[in-house]
């Protein structure tokens, strides 16, 4: 029907689970609840000893027949607490995790992710997570975009939540035309910041130092290493003391700037948002995934 273009944004809504909040429950408190239902039932049967004696009764009290059902349940999610190595799971739904919402309440809940397609909203793929974030997101959906139409998308819009050095590096291997910002991005082009923003210190590859507002070169002092991540590089001004522009630049006594080896991606990425066919083609994001999920919530009421 000619529906479907080349040009996708992706996006994550939470929906509530199907689950009271008060069923969430940590580790210790599953303990108490396990000990408390056991309490019962010992009183619960040397109850009905007194009554029956050594006579069985036809039928197994109400009561028991829950504290067992609920008994079940604790125990399954207490196992997969353990397992999982979770600070809370929720008795009535153990797949579900709170989570924020934007109204500022924390609810048992699911990351709804969806792929919108610019030419007519159409959802090209759909997956339910719980994780919080949207930052593991990127590689799955687009797997799921090939799944559905045949062929991966040749422009991929998404807001700072699916930023990442890897998710860069993925979607450029695969010649896919990125437009997400960093969490940064929209603070410091809006001056939003307090002190000096690490855009307004230049990089010289060359020496390997910076350069900060007032000239100064900041060099490399040292290397920090990270599991599963590159190691990062420290760079220490020796002239704060001296400099003018201190107040607004760092409380500390000397400024530090950190690099990332990957950083030149963040940067090629604000270059590229910063243009006029960049913030054109960004700002279609909101114009074709954010009416999917108004039409979903607020419209149809999920």
């Amino acid at each position: 029907m000619d529906m479907i273009g080349s040009s996708i944004s992706i996006d994550g809504t939470k929906v509530k689970a199907n689950a009271s909040s008060i069923q969430s429950k940590s580790s210790d408190a599953l303990e108490k609840e396990i000990d408390k239902i056991l309490k019962e039932s010992i009183e619960t049967d040397k109850h009905e000893d007194e009554i029956y004696g050594d006579s069985t009764p036809y039928h197994i009290p109400e009561e028991l027949v829950d504290r067992k059902k609920r008994l079940e349940k604790i125990k399954a999610a207490k196992k997969k607490l353990d397992e999982e190595k979770l600070k809370k799971i929720n008795i009535t739904d153990n797949d579900a995790r709170i989570m924020k919402h934007k109204d500022g309440s924390k609810k048992p809940s699911y990351n709804c992710q969806v792929a919108v397609d610019e030419k007519e909203q159409i959802i090209v793929a759909a997956d339910v997570v719980n994780e919080e974030n949207d930052l593991h997101q990127i590689e799955p959906m687009i797997q799921n975009v090939k799944n559905t139409l045949g062929y991966k998308p040749t422009i991929v819009l998404a807001d700072a939540g699916y930023f990442s050095y890897g998710n860069l590096e993925f979607l450029q291997e695969e010649g896919i035309d990125a437009y997400i910002p960093d969490n940064f991005y929209k603070a410091e082009k809006e001056g939003k910041t307090r002190k000096f923003r690490k855009s307004l210190f230049t990089y010289d590859e060359e020496k390997d130092c910076y350069y900060c507002p007032a000239a100064f070169e900041i060099p490399f002092t040292r290397i920090q290493k990270r599991k599963g991540e590159p190691d990062l590089r420290f760079y220490v001004c020796s002239y704060c003391s001296q400099c003018v522009l201190k107040n607004a630049c760092t409380m500390s006594e000397k400024r530090t700037i950190t690099r990332d080896p990957r950083e030149h991606l963040m940067e090629n990425m604000r270059a590229k948002l910063n243009t006029e066919k960049g913030t054109e083609k960004y700002q279609k994001r909101m114009s074709t995934v954010e009416p999917v999920f108004g039409q979903m919530k607020q419209d149809r009421g999920v």
